[in-house]
């Protein structure tokens, strides 16, 4: 099959069962892979009963047709234990090509094993692995990773795999691969709770992946890396990674500080400069031209920097300017297998509550005043045993804001249980809409295009984007996020970076699928399977019990302007532009449902009949 291997992994870890299936060719077409293909999946074989931590929960990982060929990227998707509804996430690094290349698109894991296990695709054969006697349980990532090679005596076995998080079940625990993070929405809980510890891969001769036209293929390739090189966005993150937004997130109110209440906080220790002082060499994905990670070297650490949004969480968000806390709290995280957005955040709304005297440091068992980063640590520790205080903040800021009470609620800032990124919608008005519609809950990438049209102004024609809204207006975000969402779906399939995905890039991400499936799809048909499958995730939504009362925003950003900054004086009126997404989506306003007719323009006929029969 060009651009796919054809087959998919099914594990029943309940009875150890495992046996390869044919790729259904019907879906791709319509679901392309990736979290399209996982989305189709998951609606098909779950019951709307299912709970997140239940073995009748369902785990996929699954690659695209661009997967091992322009991209490293794969989705992780799966009943959210956090969050509402849906819950997927990515990953970039190595393991998704890899497992590609072991003559796999994707795996399915169903049920749950009695004992830890560990999945090896190792040389063409596959096995469950007893995690325990490989000495692997209650290990972190790294060690994790590191026994794997040793014991296969193979340096480049690439893995995925859990941390003491993930196997406490902490709601906000994520997946590490290659000191990469599929971090959001508790997919590291879903792996735990089926007593799976990972997933080990390596191919001994790499299948490789039919491409159609091949010639054009290699004519399209170094078109589309020059393209990359000369994007201004890309430019910064090549040249000064992700951090490089920081200083101009500060300028506009774009980062959030002391739990998004405050407008201004120094960051010259924190920011791009201070990191490009310590940088040593900027490692890179698996065929990847932007080279945004960082490593460095700094005091007695050496190692992978920590991205922006983790500078923010252990930084500006708990008013700690200095660097070492923040590089501490970042390889705690990704060791442990905890998402660093989810964790930053709970912990700030603790600090907040502690300042307001709703906890005392007799029910924490420490000091949890702003800027504490000896305490933090300390925390980070307790959340992935979940124990002492930690235990509450384990299970995310909007169940642990209602354990405490006391109108701690009113700060807990998420979104459908997920913990806001850390891009203030105050600033970014078209970032506040993402939040409220996005059907995991508040999750920033899916929309990235978002914050780079906010500050340049540019629009983007190529998907529809004819004009970038005003950023503190809310007329006109409602059409340019539905659009940047439904490519963004497109992109989550394929699957493909969200970095290198703006001006000529996208019509080249595009080419290559017609170029490797021998296709002749116009923008307009790339972007309606991108409008399909963000119904499917709607409808899946639904399904699980969602309401268009979910699609909200906190208070804190709605009726809380800031006294400084950026963003002084700004809030969002999500009610204007909710209505005007609700009537360009065509969703009810009452149900939140998809109408009948827009599911069938769609070819959603069965789910038409569903929800309107």
């Amino acid at each position: 099959m060009d651009g796919y291997m054809g087959k998919i992994l099914r594990v029943n870890l309940t009875d150890q069962s495992i046996k390869s299936e044919n790729l259904n060719k019907d879906l791709l077409n319509d679901y392309i892979g990736g979290l399209g293909l996982a989305t189709r999946i998951l609606y098909d074989e779950l019951d709307p009963s299912v709970k997140g931590l239940e073995p009748e929960n369902k785990l996929i990982y699954m690659t695209g047709p661009l997967t091992g060929l322009i991209s490293s990227k794969f989705e992780i998707a799966a009943k959210s234990p956090l969050c509402i509804g849906i819950g997927d996430s990515n990953a970039g690094g190595f393991f998704g090509p890899e497992l590609k290349f072991s003559g796999f698109d994707g795996i399915i894991f169903e049920g749950k094993s009695e004992k830890p296990v560990l999945l090896t695709i190792i040389n063409e054969e596959v096995n469950l692995v007893d995690a325990k006697k490989l000495k692997i349980w209650k290990k972190t990532t790294t060690k994790t990773e590191k026994v794997i090679r040793d014991y296969y005596h193979d340096p480049k076995i690439r893995v995925s795999c859990i941390g003491p998080a993930g196997e406490n079940q902490v709601l906000f625990a994520s997946i590490m691969n290659d000191k990469r993070a599929a971090g959001r929405t508790g997919m590291g809980a879903v792996m735990g709770s089926k007593n799976l510890k990972g997933v080990a891969v390596k191919a001994s001769v790499k299948n490789s992946i039919s491409i159609a036209n091949p010639d054009k293929f290699k004519e399209l390739l170094p078109k589309y890396l020059k393209n990359i090189n000369k994007d201004m966005v890309v430019s910064a993150f090549s040249q000064m990674g992700t951090v490089s937004g920081m200083s101009m997130g500060i300028v506009i109110g774009d980062t959030p500080i002391k739990n998004w209440a405050k407008g201004k906080f120094d960051v010259k220790k924190i920011d791009a400069s201070a990191f490009s002082k310590i940088t040593t060499k900027t490692p890179t994905c698996f065929g990847c031209n932007v080279h945004c990670h960082r490593w460095i070297k700094y005091d007695k650490y050496e190692g992978k920097g920590p991205e922006y949004e983790t500078i923010a969480a252990f930084g500006t968000m708990l008013l700690n300017g200095e660097l070492q806390p923040i590089l501490d709290a970042n390889v705690k995280c990704n060791d442990l297998g905890l998402d660093t957005i989810s964790c930053g955040s709970v912990i700030s709304w603790a600090m907040e509550a502690f300042e307001k005297g709703l906890i005392t440091e007799e029910e924490v068992g420490m000091d949890l005043s702003w800027g504490n980063m000896e305490s933090v640590l300390k925390l980070i520790d307790q959340i992935s045993k979940k124990e002492g205080f930690g235990s509450i903040l384990a299970d995310g800021v909007m169940r642990a804001s209602k354990k405490i009470g006391k109108g701690s609620e009113d700060f807990a800032i998420h979104v459908k249980g997920l913990e806001m990124p850390m891009h203030d919608p105050r600033a970014i008005n078209g970032m506040g809409l993402q939040y409220a519609t996005e059907l995991v809950g508040a999750r920033h990438s899916t929309a990235n295009q978002l914050i780079s049209m906010s500050l340049v102004n540019l629009p983007l024609p190529t998907i529809g984007v004819k004009k970038a809204p005003n950023r503190t207006k809310p007329e006109g975000q409602a059409d340019a996020v539905i659009k940047i969402q439904d490519y963004n779906a497109i992109m989550g399939s394929l699957i493909t970076c969200s970095f290198p995905s703006t001006g000529k890039m996208i019509k080249n991400q595009l080419e290559f699928y017609n170029i490797v499936l021998n296709k002749s799809l116009k923008m307009d048909d790339f972007m309606k399977i991108g409008e399909r499958i963000t119904n499917l995730r709607r409808a899946f939504n639904i399904k699980f019990g969602a309401t268009p009362q979910d699609d909200i925003l906190p208070k804190r950003i709605t009726s809380e302007p800031l006294s400084e900054g950026g963003a002084k004086g700004n809030t969002v009126d999500i009610d204007f532009m909710l209505k005007e997404y609700y009537q360009l989506r065509d969703w009810d306003l009452n149900t939140g449902k998809p109408s009948k007719e827009k599911l069938q323009s769609l070819g959603l006929n069965e789910i038409a009949k569903e929800f309107w029969s």
